[in-house]
């Protein structure tokens, strides 16, 4: 790997060479609302109000939705 910057670092007549590499980290943040008494997950649904139709499944099936 390449170095992004080279330098020195001086304490006097002391130097101290000084190399930074370019670094990366991958994280996942995972956001679950848990319910204080039993630590259970809280689920969100998308209802249809009227009819209490459930469409959890057709937004997660379906590319298109019309």
């Amino acid at each position: 790997m390449k170095a992004i910057w080279n330098g020195a670092i001086g304490f006097g007549l002391v130097n101290i060479p000084v190399k930074m590499y370019s670094a990366t980290e991958t994280t996942k943040l995972d956001l679950d609302m848990l319910d204080k008494s039993d630590l259970s997950n809280i689920r969100f649904k998308r209802v249809n109000e009227n009819t209490t139709h459930s469409f959890i499944n057709l937004l997660t099936t379906s590319p298109i939705l019309r």
